[in-house]
C-alpha cells in the first residue's frame, strides 16, 4: 500500500523534484533572484543623483560648445560620468553603512538590510566603477575632464563623507564644489575656453546644493541628531537652518535670470526658468517667515525636479536657437 505525500513534500510543479518547503516561504527562481540582485546594486549606486550629475556634464558642454558637440565625446563622458557617481554612490553607502542603520529613512538600504551578503562588495565595486571612470574619461575625452571628474570624486569621498561629515554642519558647503565639478567635467570635454555663462551656472549649482541638503537635514533633524550627525538644524537649530537653506534658494531665481538678460540664452529658457522659479523662489520664502520640517521638506521636494527642469531648459533653448 503507498504512503500518501504530505503536503510538505508534495512536488512544486510537475517538472520539478519534491522539495520539502516550510509554509509561508517562497523559492524564487534563479531569474527572480537575479533581478532582486540587479535592484539592489541599482539602489546601491543611487542612480537618481547620479543622473543629475550627467545632466549638469552635458549642460556644461551646450554651454561651452553650443548645439554641435561631437556625439562620441558626449558618449564617452557620460559613460564615464554615470560610473564615477554611481562608484561614489556604493563608495558613500559602504562608508556610511553605520549610520544608516540608525536613521530610518536610510535603514532600508541595500547594506543596513543586509541584501548584500558582504559590505565589502560594494567598497570593491565602488573603487572598480571610480578608477573605470577615470581610465575611459582619461583615454576617450581628455585628461582635463578626468581630472574634474576625479576632484568631484575626491571631493565628496573624501573631503565630505569621510571628512567633514561627522565634524561640522558645514561639510556641505565643500560637497557642494562636488556638483560643481561635474558642470566643469562637461565644459572642458569640449572647451579649453572659460566663459561666463560657465561661471553663472557653477555658481546656481552650488547654492542649489545648499538649499537642496539643508532642506533635507531640517526634515531629518531628529534622526541626524540620534545618529550624532553635526547637521546645520541639529548644532544651530530649526529656525536658522531654515533661513540659511530659504536665502540659498532664494538667490536661485535671480541668478537664473542673468544668461537671459545677457543675451546668453533666449525665450524657450526664460519661460521655464520663470515658470517654476517663482514656484520654487515661494516655497523657499514660505520656508524663511515659517521654518518648519514640512516647509523644509517642500524645498526639498522641489528642489531636484527644479535644477533637473533648469537643465533642459538650457539644452532645449540652445538646441532650438541653431535649428
Amino acid at each position: 500500500m503507498k504512503r500518501k505525500q504530505s503536503k510538505m513534500t508534495q512536488p512544486l510543479s510537475h517538472n520539478f523534484p519534491a522539495i520539502a518547503v516550510a509554509p509561508g516561504f517562497r523559492v524564487y527562481s534563479g531569474h527572480e533572484k537575479m533581478w532582486a540582485m540587479l535592484v539592489t546594486y541599482l539602489q546601491l549606486f543611487k542612480l537618481r543623483s547620479a543622473v543629475l550629475n550627467l545632466l549638469s556634464a552635458l549642460v556644461g558642454m551646450f554651454l561651452a560648445a553650443g548645439p554641435d558637440i561631437p556625439a562620441g565625446t558626449a558618449f564617452f563622458l557620460l559613460v564615464s560620468g554615470l560610473l564615477a557617481a554611481a562608484g561614489c554612490g556604493a563608495l558613500n553607502s559602504y562608508i556610511d553603512r553605520d549610520l544608516d542603520r540608525i536613521m530610518y529613512r536610510t535603514s532600508l538600504r541595500p547594506l543596513p538590510m543586509g541584501k548584500i551578503k558582504s559590505a565589502r562588495r560594494a567598497l570593491y565595486a565602488g573603487v572598480f566603477m571610480v578608477i573605470a571612470g577615470l581610465i575611459i574619461s582619461a583615454l576617450r575625452v581628455n585628461l582635463v575632464t578626468a581630472l574634474f571628474i576625479a576632484s568631484g570624486s575626491v571631493i565628496y569621498i573624501f573631503a565630505y563623507t569621510i571628512w567633514l561629515k561627522r565634524r561640522t554642519p558645514w561639510s556641505v558647503a565643500v560637497g557642494g564644489l562636488a556638483g560643481v565639478c561635474a558642470l566643469l567635467a562637461g565644459w572642458a570635454a569640449v572647451s579649453t575656453q572659460f566663459n561666463l555663462s560657465l561661471l553663472l551656472f557653477s555658481v546656481f549649482v552650488y547654492l542649489w546644493t545648499h538649499a537642496h541638503f539643508w532642506g533635507l537635514a531640517i526634515k531629518n533633524k531628529n534622526e541626524s541628531q540620534r545618529a550624532k550627525i553635526p547637521t546645520l538644524p541639529v548644532v544651530y537649530g530649526v529656525k536658522t537652518a531654515s533661513r540659511w537653506a530659504a536665502l540659498s534658494g532664494m538667490f536661485l531665481l535671480p541668478l537664473s535670470i542673468i544668461p537671459y538678460s545677457m543675451g546668453i540664452l533666449d525665450g524657450v529658457y526664460v519661460i521655464v526658468t520663470l515658470t517654476i522659479g517663482i514656484i520654487v523662489l515661494a516655497a523657499n520664502i514660505k520656508l524663511y517667515f515659517s521654518p518648519t520640517a514640512q516647509n523644509a521638506w517642500l524645498v526639498f521636494r522641489l528642489s531636484s525636479p527644479y535644477l533637473a527642469g533648469i537643465y533642459l531648459a538650457v539644452i532645449i533653448d540652445i538646441l532650438g536657437a541653431h535649428a
